[in-house]
């Protein structure tokens, strides 16, 4: 099995994405799953299946698609906008039949698109309530004697295109931060300036100081950098020719020269953006319903409208048109479709800003729902790089710093730190119950813990101990207090001595504490707990764990197998940041439960008014503000939505 990714422009509600899903389902896709805000699909199929049927039956819906993202196009909206306005304003007057026909004629030709998708690209959605609803004031005003509609048709073009375009900016602005609509310039080493996506690989490039690094590379030069986006490190290191160094670090020091090790979409800060505009593309549970509900909107709103012109044909017929099509412009599935898409891009976009990749959106709705938050100890309650004291001779400390080299935790991060003499092993090592052994043809090492310190042994001879000092990580009693607060159950699990595990359980007041747990146990003690649990950790010990709990949180430092089974990564060592992530996500889902109550409302009383339920005391609305209401009930959920970034920062 392989997955296909495709940046297909042209999406602007959820029915787009639905037709684009089916469209790869019938082409043999496994999964298939359509981000319409951030104009993206990926899709599962077999190793043999053939990656140009799916692109050419999307193509064929009418949408552009391409495996590279897409540069956006001058289509001349604000142009085309100017001149619906006009003839807006000139059927408005109160020309002849004729001069009326052709202006209304001139704007419906200007919104051929509309037609264009339902009659060549069978898109059933928004599309083709557009479509009826100005079909319908056209061509009745032809057999209308008292009065022509002509007006309303061209109305409803400039309208709802102008809701569109405002919509579509408000939607860039949500993802402003990871897919900013601009790609940055950068300096070759000949002093010419390219986009940064037309750099190739061993292009030799030149960063001034306080400028970005936008792609990964090699320094070419001494140089002082800022890794703090990608390791979440704020101090800024030496690097040295030869050394590599990261998309989205800053040049701290004087111009550094570099030669790019990959294309500008494959950098590590790309790839992490990639991650969170992926979040955006897993569904929540109430994303669900309303998905479901948005597939069959177009049909129960041509059933309404059906109903609505048998009843007022035999009421009065001749406002039977009047009705029918101010049904159809007024129903907006869009507004729907928004709801939760628009908050979940913003709640991301939200999320990278504060250095915190969020995976799993469904984070956002059960967050507030969690019993216990269970927490790894070294490295995530601690500092990762602790304090050390040996007694080994300098030849044993370097063979056990070697070992613990080939280690990627915060116990052998804190033993090789500030050493750089290592032995070349081609021996293996492996974790069994706590204990680390390595093994070659000359030797064999046990590095086994035990209270407050790691006892070595070489040979099965003891060779010496080294002793670790436990240092509280930043703010974490902060964070203990905060979850307390919030009435959450604290527990620690840690392969760690007694002692040290039930010092630190004393420091941050937590009572419930396992030590000397292996990878396994951790698993089984998260089972056995029977509720809702989130478990914070950043080892490779910690994989089991992280997938047994409900949701997973680690830090963009961790194991890599770690960082992948997580929900939620954390670029900074910080964990405040969870806090934080409450923060977002109580406003976020306040923000979601908003918008579907505004469009429930909105189409359940707006069709009420459209059938004419009311009409006996003079209450109804006519085509051109039906369709005007259309468009405001999108842009009320989408100005909602983005009202999170006014408030969060207040």
């Amino acid at each position: 099995m392989k997955n296909i990714k495709l940046f297909i422009n042209g999406m602007h509600c959820v029915n787009c994405a639905n037709s684009i899903k089916q469209a790869a389902l019938k082409q043999g896709a496994l999964t298939a799953n359509v981000d319409f805000i951030n104009k993206f699909g990926e899709f599962s199929v077999d190793d043999d299946f053939d990656s140009e049927k799916l692109i050419f039956a999307i193509k064929k819906l009418g949408f552009e698609v391409s495996l590279d993202k897409i540069k956006a196009k001058n289509t001349y909206e604000g142009t085309r906008l100017v001149f619906l306005a006009i003839f807006s304003v000139l059927t408005f007057i109160d020309f002849s039949f004729f001069t009326s026909c052709l202006i209304a004629s001139f704007a419906i030709l200007l919104s051929y698109d509309f037609y264009k998708r339902v009659i060549f690209h069978k898109s059933y959605g928004m599309d083709l309530l557009v479509v009826l609803g100005i079909s319908i004031n056209y061509f009745y005003s032809f057999f209308s004697i008292h009065h022509h509609f002509f007006f309303e048709s061209t109305f409803v073009c400039f309208v709802i295109r102008l809701g569109k375009f405002i919509e579509n900016k408000a939607k860039a602005k949500a993802n402003s931060l990871i897919a900013p609509n601009e790609i940055p310039n950068i300096t070759l080493a000949s002093s010419k300036i390219l986009k940064a996506n037309e750099i190739s690989i061993n292009d030799e490039l030149i960063i001034k100081n306080g400028e970005e690094i936008l792609v990964d590379g090699i320094c070419l030069n001494d140089a002082l950098i800022n890794e703090s986006v990608i390791s979440g490190e704020s101090v800024s290191l030496i690097k040295k020719a030869g050394d590599f160094i990261y998309a989205g670090s800053i040049n701290d020091g004087e111009v550094l020269r570099m030669r790019a090790s990959c294309e500008y979409y494959e950098s590590s800060l790309e790839k992490l953006k990639d991650e969170a505009m992926k979040a955006s593309n897993k569904e929540l549970k109430a994303f669900k319903m309303v998905d479901k509900i948005s597939r069959y909107f177009v049909l129960i709103i041509c059933i309404i409208a059906s109903i609505t012109g048998i009843a007022w044909y035999f009421i009065d017929s001749s406002k039977v048109f009047f009705y029918v099509s101010s049904v159809l412009l007024i129903s907006c599935p869009c507004a729907l479709g928004l709801a939760i898409p628009m908050v979940i891009a913003i709640c991301i976009n939200l999320c990278f800003k504060e250095k915190i990749i969020l995976k799993n959106p469904e984070l956002i709705s059960s967050i507030k729902d969690i019993e216990c938050f269970i927490f790894d100890k070294t490295g995530t309650l601690t500092n990762d790089i602790q304090a050390i004291k040996h007694d080994l001779s300098y030849d044993d400390f370097r063979l056990i710093a070697s070992i613990e080299n080939l280690q990627n935790h915060p116990i052998a991060k804190s033993i090789t730190n500030n050493f750089n003499d290592f032995l070349a092993l081609n021996g293996k090592s492996y974790l069994q119950d706590n204990v680390l052994h390595y093994e070659d043809e000359s030797v064999k090492v046990r590095i086994e813990p035990l209270e407050n310190d790691l006892m070595c042994y070489k040979n099965d001879g003891f060779i010496g101990k080294i002793t670790l000092e436990n240092e509280l990580n930043k703010n974490a009693k902060e964070l203990i207090e905060f979850l307390k607060s919030l009435g959450k159950r604290i527990i620690i699990i840690s392969g760690d001595s007694k002692n040290k595990v039930v010092d630190l359980a004393k420091k941050l007041n937590i009572d419930e504490y396992y030590y000397r747990v292996s990878p396994v146990q951790k698993a089984e003690i998260i089972s056995q707990l029977g509720v809702s649990s989130v478990f914070v950790g950043d080892g490779a010990n910690d994989i089991k764990a992280l997938r047994k709990a409900n949701f997973g949180i680690s830090f963009s430092k961790a194991n890599a197998i770690a960082k992948n089974k997580a929900d939620a990564l954390l670029l900074e060592n910080d964990l405040i940041k969870i806090k934080k992530l409450f923060e977002i996500f109580d406003k976020s889902y306040s923000k979601i439960k908003q918008n579907l109550f505004i469009s429930f409302f909105y189409n359940f009383f707006g069709i009420a008014l459209a059938c004419g339920i009311f009409s006996e005391i003079n209450l109804h609305l006519n085509p051109a503000l039906c369709a005007m209401l259309m468009s405001i009930s999108s842009l009320i959920v989408v100005f909602n939505s983005l009202l999170l970034f006014k408030e969060l920062k207040s």
